[in-house]
């Protein structure tokens, strides 16, 4: 995933949003990492748990509200790359925040 710089447009609203989605797990993420890219960065899928014991994948739902891009670059060693290509495609059909 990724989402617009803050002095982008939509960039505010995306972090926003990133916060609100964070809260509803209590405001703990859970960090799975899967690769390190070239500028030593980790790649890494993040979760917050619910409160009926089902987790929310935060890239996945970034992506398909339309508050982040589906970053194929980096996500070939992600478990959701499938689920990121379908979320981007809803989103870009859908018209939704960064595919308005």
């Amino acid at each position: 995933m990724n989402a617009p710089d803050k002095e982008r447009k939509l960039g505010i609203e995306s972090c926003n949003y990133l916060q609100s989605l964070v809260s509803r797990g209590g405001g703990t993420i859970f960090v799975t990492p899967v690769a390190i890219d070239k500028h030593g960065s980790t790649v890494a899928e993040l979760f917050v748990l619910l409160g009926n014991k089902k987790a929310l994948l935060l890239n996945s739902q970034m992506v398909a509200d339309g508050y982040a891009w589906h970053d194929k670059k980096h996500s070939s060693n992600c478990p959701s790359r499938q689920g990121l290509t379908i979320a981007e495609r809803v989103a870009k059909d859908k018209k939704l925040g960064v595919w308005k």
